[in-house]
């Protein structure tokens, strides 16, 4: 698919990347949709502004054609929590273990270089004996990438920074210079835009979902969008091998927590399915495939409660994933109850 010039966010070098991955998606038959009706043509709104509607697929007057638009502030937006999230999930990690090693975060970079300076054969021979299942090639790899995230003052600032433009991304007024300095380069940083492409690609085959299932040619009801979700998720998940389907599922799981931060009060529009029971139906489908998952779901939570100050969530750090996260289901319905009888 094309997509129409004039893009003022830094994040539309990435849209080659979303592209690449839409072309593998042989089952979603777009060139037959094209065929049927629906533009070549992705339709940015939102250039220098704040979020108006994270997308959307409409009819064109002129010449009967259906395209979609994609907010450019909502592609900015998800890759920043993209970015937040990954980074934040991954180095408190590292930090977790190096505290249950009695070790400091220094020595662990200390101990990655000289991993890293081994031969092959020999890291090889050391990590197997510690981890004997694991892929050598990935971890090598995993390493490899730890300094982007392992420097706390560096990654500290970069959080902030993060957190202050999806704030502003979120506001009336944007300035859209201060996006300028964000940076896609990196090892790290390479994930971080996987996770993004994925989920920017689950968004327009769940509207291309309205295209292919006939939504566009009746009225709007709510499970419209429940089998769009759906149908966009088995189109990404089916035609992924498994590596790809776990940043994809990652990716989708930033999608869907992003629809809740932009929506504080919670309320419904009477055509789409709450937020949070999106996120949940997603997590149901996947969780049994890998237990970070679960991990994501609860930091994504949050970051959510950071992000919006809320003071009546507290944590508990000596129960499992599977009791925080129903405690997590619970917050959320006592809460949207709450703001709903303001």
């Amino acid at each position: 698919m094309n997509y129409m010039e004039h893009n003022k966010y830094p994040i539309h070098t990435l849209n080659a990347n979303i592209t690449a991955i839409l072309s593998k998606i042989i089952t979603a038959d777009i060139p037959g949709c094209i065929n049927n009706g629906l533009s070549n043509e992705i339709r940015f709104i939102d250039e220098c502004s704040y979020i108006t509607c994270p997308a959307e697929i409409v009819p064109s007057g002129l010449n009967g054609e259906c395209y979609v638009k994609l907010s450019s502030a909502y592609c900015q937006f998800l890759w920043l929590l993209c970015d937040i999230t990954l980074k934040t999930i991954d180095c408190n990690i590292i930090l977790q273990e190096c505290e249950k090693s009695g070790i400091t975060i220094e020595d662990f970079n200390a101990e990655v270089k000289q991993i890293l300076n081994l031969p092959k054969d020999e890291v090889r021979k050391l990590i197997q004996l510690k981890y004997p299942n694991i892929n050598i090639d990935q971890y090598l790899d995993y390493l490899r990438r730890t300094p982007d995230i392992t420097q706390i003052p560096e990654l500290q600032k970069e959080i902030a920074i993060d957190f202050e433009l999806l704030f502003e991304l979120t506001n009336d007024s944007v300035n859209i210079e201060k996006f300028t300095q964000i940076k896609f380069t990196g090892k790290y940083t390479e994930k971080v835009n996987a996770m993004y492409c994925y989920g920017i690609a689950f968004v327009l085959l769940h509207e291309l979902s309205h295209f292919s299932l006939g939504h566009l040619n009746k009225s709007e009801e709510e499970n419209d969008e429940r089998e769009a979700d759906i149908a966009a998720f088995w189109e990404l998940y089916g035609n992924l091998c498994e590596l790809e389907q776990f940043t994809a599922n990652c990716g989708m799981l930033c999608v869907m927590y992003s629809l809740l931060f932009l929506n504080p009060s919670m309320k419904g529009d009477g055509i789409h399915p709450s937020e949070e029971l999106r996120i949940f139906e997603l997590y149901e489908q996947i969780k049994s495939d890998n237990d970070k998952y679960a991990l994501l779901v609860i930091h994504l939570f949050d970051i959510w409660i950071s992000f919006n100050n809320i003071q009546s969530y507290s944590k508990k750090d000596d129960e499992n994933t599977d009791a925080t996260i129903r405690r997590i289901i619970e917050f959320l319905t006592t809460y949207k109850m709450s703001l709903n009888d303001k």
